[in-house]
């Protein structure tokens, strides 16, 4: 077997996995509150990046001035956004959080346009606007469903937003640190934000049975750390932006997965709007800005 087929391999399970994450999620609300949920998935996701980390054959030191930029980064990117994507799919199904989280990419870009001062393509601000139109669609679909409008749309655009933020900080600390050295320090330093709800956490144990804890083990375990790794690995031996495009098919397994596991069944309008949002992210072009 080729370098080429094993990274291709490794795309498509990092893709797998991170679909079925929304469905993981979905099924351990049911046992623990949200934020509760964050806590233990990442407390398992801390222990078991311990060994990845050390393995590493090159590791950096953060000095002293790395420290804020990687407690931001865990803040954004674990933290908050682990919290509020939770308290979305409370209301929300595993396909829908999958399409509206799909968009991070996206915000990603617009964050790198005013932030890092990189340009768009005219046809790309016309892709922005179509997935714009299918998020929408999604939230009046939800909105028909339930009779009334569906307020976790509102928090799982809070996550997308912190997880682009987590994606533009990261890029000046990429010259210094490995990709899977920041997801590390991202992990802990994220695990020391979501221990504020340990008491909760603690609360709620003694009431779980074993097989409660197979969504959270498999959040903290694969979707948390195997997923990382694959996705590392798929990008070092695959084009990047061919990588981009097996990103597409997420909100799919989710979507699949979701109605086997959980027997959720989107409508057909949220499902529309979802491939509208993921079609317009098709058109987006970066033009990188000039030093």
């Amino acid at each position: 077997m080729t370098q080429h087929t094993r990274a291709l391999i490794a795309l498509m399970l990092s893709v797998f996995i991170w679909g079925n994450a929304f469905v993981g999620i979905r099924d351990g609300l049911h046992y623990f509150s949200p934020g509760s949920l964050g806590l233990l998935r990442y407390m398992i996701s801390s222990v078991f990046v311990l060994p990845i980390y050390f393995l590493l054959p090159k590791r950096t030191l953060p000095r002293l001035k790395d420290i804020p930029s990687l407690f931001c980064l865990g803040l954004l990117g674990i933290g908050l956004y682990t919290v509020l994507l939770n308290i979305g799919e409370t209301t929300t199904s595993a396909s829908i959080a999958s399409f509206v989280v799909s968009q991070s990419p996206l915000l990603t870009i617009v964050f790198a346009v005013i932030f890092l001062r990189e340009r768009l393509t005219r046809l790309s601000w016309v892709g922005f606007i179509i997935s714009l139109m299918g998020v929408g669609l999604i939230a009046a679909a939800e909105a028909e469903n339930l009779g009334h409008f569906n307020h976790g749309i509102f928090y799982l655009i809070g996550a997308v937003v912190c997880t682009s933020m987590y994606s533009i900080l990261q890029k000046p600390l990429l010259s210094r640190f490995e990709p899977l050295e920041l997801v590390a320090w991202s992990i802990w330093f994220g695990t020391l934000i979501l221990s504020f709800y340990f008491p909760v956490l603690a609360k709620e144990v003694p009431h779980q049975e074993l097989s409660h804890y197979i969504s959270p083990l498999f959040l903290g375990m694969f979707a948390g750390i195997f997923g990382y790794a694959l996705l590392a690995y798929g990008i070092k031996y695959y084009p990047v932006s061919k990588a981009a495009s097996f990103f597409l098919a997420m909100p799919f397994i989710s979507t699949l997965t979701g109605w086997v596991f959980l027997d959720e069944v989107p409508t057909f309008m949220a499902l529309l709007g979802g491939v509208i949002a993921i079609s317009g992210g098709l058109f987006v072009k970066v033009i990188p800005a000039k030093s």
